[in-house]
């Protein structure tokens, strides 16, 4: 995912830890298959030295050999008792790859894991003792309608596009370490896996893990195809919220028993009201061809670009200006109480936490936050924001983080109240004009 603010591009010398945050069956494998190979070609071998390490197979060799000491158990009996040591030796063997490095190479390390969040603070530890040699690079799915439900805020970084494609995927797998087929194991995993997901923001959580933000970048990758415009009907939804409300992430003992009967009437409603041919996509291609540009576009060539650099300075400073100018608005309409700048800046499906209160749309915000909440509360308030750091997600998209000091006059016994807060903005591009998504506030 391209980035203006925070763009780094692959120079010799350096480690750049690849990870891909998706589902079960979601395409990591494939991504990561093309890297190795493409890295393997003539155009590429020169500059890269690449490195993979994958959680599922460490974990399968581990139990095979815990099996040969154990003829009594189940090949499953092992693979679960091997949890904790897979860990150990998957962080083992990423060290070791680092230590491995080469000064006159790209160093790509390829991180294979189901859900990354737990490496990303292992991670983190390597960024934050050699940040001018270790970057983060974060594949992320190119999503076009993120499920956010609205009962109760219920939001997943996927769409049900996303979602049902990669069960498809799953349905007809064959040759993995564990998960086959349409098996009820296989049935299990994937929707705790799912619920792993709930609430989570590809943005906030990822780039919170980092202390040196500058040297982590997101990138979309097209795992699948979103143009499919998946009917999300009401019936589904229920079907949908019922299982996941229910289960909880690797409690596989109550899921393989008390929530069984719930997880295959969701997966056998979706199998009987969808027709797969029509759902089931190969972007293979698609994903070959962003592998293919990443590998090349972010090689350091020092003999061009040049003029492309300047082009992209104006850029910056124009972009800059105008998001730091949709951030000015919302804070003098919180100081003047004015909603009609709240219809200029907020697109249509928003969201704004403040502490611990949530408001959800326009219409909320306006009322709730503003007219109902600091209009009664304030008679006079300034907000002096600092320390901004901005980083933008791709074309469309925007996260920006800051500092905030609030100075105000309560309308009860005209007491100053004073105080700092944090601040965090998704603000996305619509019909050419930056729009606030998404707004966090706390202390």
């Amino acid at each position: 995912m391209e980035s203006y603010f925070s763009s780094f591009k692959l120079s010799k010398g350096k480690n750049y830890f690849l990870i891909c945050y998706s589902l079960v069956s979601g395409g990591k494998s494939t991504f990561y298959n093309y890297i190795l190979d493409f890295t393997k070609k003539d155009e590429f071998k020169n500059n890269f030295n690449v490195f993979y390490v994958s959680s599922d197979q460490v974990r399968d060799e581990l139990a095979k050999e815990f099996q040969k000491k154990n003829k009594e158990l189940t090949y499953q009996e092992c693979f679960d008792k091997v949890g904790r040591n897979t860990a150990k030796e998957f962080d083992k063997r990423i060290k070791n790859f680092v230590k491995l490095s080469k000064k006159d190479k790209i160093n790509l390390i390829l991180v294979d894991k189901n859900f990354p969040q737990g490496i990303d603070k292992f991670l983190n530890s390597f960024v934050k003792h050699e940040k001018n040699n270790n970057f983060v690079i974060v594949f992320i799915p190119k999503i076009k309608n993120q499920i956010n439900l609205n009962e109760n805020h219920i939001y997943y970084p996927f769409s049900i596009d996303y979602i049902m494609q990669c069960y498809l995927r799953l349905k007809h797998r064959k040759g993995h370490e564990n998960l086959n087929g349409n098996d009820q194991n296989s049935r299990n995993v994937y929707l705790s896996f799912l619920k792993l997901f709930k609430g989570f923001n590809f943005e906030n959580n990822i780039y919170s893990e980092y202390q040196y933000q500058n040297n982590i970048q997101l990138r979309e990758i097209s795992f699948t195809d979103e143009d499919n415009n998946i009917d999300f009907n009401e019936v589904h939804q229920n079907f949908f919220k019922n299982v996941l409300n229910k289960i909880k992430p690797f409690d596989m003992n109550s899921i393989n028993n008390e929530f069984k009967d719930d997880i295959n009437n969701y997966l056998n409603y979706v199998e009987e009201n969808y027709d797969e041919k029509n759902i089931f996509k190969d972007t293979r291609n698609k994903i070959e061809n962003e592998v293919l540009d990443f590998l090349k576009s972010d090689l350091n060539d020092n003999n061009n670009n040049n003029i492309e650099n300047q082009e992209n300075q104006i850029k910056i400073e124009n972009e800059e200006q105008k998001l730091n100018e949709v951030i000015n608005k919302f804070f003098k309409a919180i100081e003047l109480k004015d909603i009609k700048l709240i219809d200029e800046i907020f697109s249509k499906n928003c969201s704004l936490i403040v502490f611990n209160k949530e408001f959800n749309g326009v219409e909320s915000i306006k009322n709730d936050f503003i007219l109902e909440g600091i209009a009664k509360k304030y008679k006079e308030i300034k907000l002096n924001p600092f320390d901004i750091k901005t980083d933008k997600l791709g074309n469309q998209n925007v996260f920006i983080k800051l500092k905030f000091k609030v100075e105000g006059i309560l309308f009860e016994n005209e007491e100053k109240n004073e105080f700092e807060g944090f601040g965090t903005y998704i603000i996305t591009l619509e019909n050419n004009e930056w729009k606030l998504v998404h707004i966090h506030y706390s202390k």
